[in-house]
């Protein structure tokens, strides 16, 4: 599945990337499944944080 075609913009990844950063401070390890990696990957070019 392919996220980045879901997601057309900045402004309306901002609801899917606020879920992804709460997931990831709740649990850490996430990043290190490749579940993790893969929203990582996929969210980053989105990303305020991107850079």
């Amino acid at each position: 599945m392919n996220y980045a075609k879901k997601m057309p913009g900045p402004v309306k990844d901002k609801p899917y990337l606020d879920a992804l950063e709460q997931r990831i401070s709740r649990h850490p390890d996430h990043l290190m499944t490749p579940r993790g990696f893969f929203d990582l990957c996929h969210s980053a070019p989105h990303s305020e944080f991107y850079g």
